[in-house]
């Protein structure tokens, strides 16, 4: 069985704070709305950040070859945040962990399970460190806007990835981008990009994280895509997780 590691850094904040609080629209949009939709996300994050959550998922996608596709499944289990004091900083800690396996057409079995820590900014809920063990990232200080509307589109954060916690060994950075999408009248879909570059600067991964959020502040998870560049040897492969 080969190890496929999604890192959690490959997310970062998103996919930590999210699936808290319940409810949330699909990942249909009908009706479109005829008018812009506003949802407050600093309160999603907020509501997410302090519930703990567990999805299932289905995975679809390919190893090696866009022929050799996949099926498998597996749970997300993203812990409430609680109080965490790191190198004499107070921090909103919180973990996740992924189970499940993904068969290739080929036979090949690939192990998805993984585990990683976040340590957010207690004030502003923004991410600060990622502990995946390998790699170890660093975020510089950012805000998530108030609100975001249909049409919205930016960037969250920009990053540094180190071999372990002792950031001695840089390996690469990473940025993080978000779009704004049309749901329902009462909801967005909100697409995090997350792009890992290796130390020659070289994109190695990227993941896609879509989001809805209700004008309520409820948020859910719906998908999460990850591609992995053929880079220094290593075996392209997209994946899909899709939840339930």
């Amino acid at each position: 069985m080969f190890t496929l590691r999604i890192a959690v850094t490959l997310v970062t904040a998103f996919l930590i704070a999210s699936c808290g609080g319940g409810g949330g629209g699909d990942s249909t949009a009908s009706p479109v709305p005829a008018t812009p939709v506003t949802v407050p996300l600093l309160t999603a994050i907020a509501n997410s950040t302090n519930n703990s959550s567990s999805k299932t998922f289905t995975v679809s996608g390919y190893y090696s070859s866009t022929g050799n596709t996949l099926t498998g499944s597996g749970t997300r289990n993203v812990s409430a945040a609680i109080s965490a004091v790191l190198s004499g900083v107070s921090y909103l800690k919180q973990t996740t962990v992924t189970t499940g396996t993904a068969t290739a057409l080929n036979a090949t079995v690939l192990n998805l399970n993984t585990s990683g820590i976040t340590y957010a900014n207690p004030s502003t809920y923004a991410t600060v460190i990622v502990d995946n063990t390998n790699p170890y990232s660093v975020i510089n200080p950012y805000t998530y806007p108030a609100t975001v509307t249909t049409g919205d589109a930016g960037q969250f954060a920009t990053g540094v990835t180190y071999s372990n916690s002792s950031k001695t060994t840089v390996t690469g950075s990473i940025t993080q981008s978000y779009q704004v999408l049309a749901n329902t009248t009462t909801s967005v879909l909100i697409k995090v990009i997350t792009n890992v570059y290796n130390i020659s600067n070289a994109l190695t991964l990227q993941s896609i994280s879509t989001f809805s959020i209700t004008t309520s502040g409820a948020i859910s998870l719906i998908s999460f895509e990850q591609y992995s560049y053929s880079v220094g040897g290593s075996t392209p492969y997209y994946i899909v997780e899709t939840f339930q």
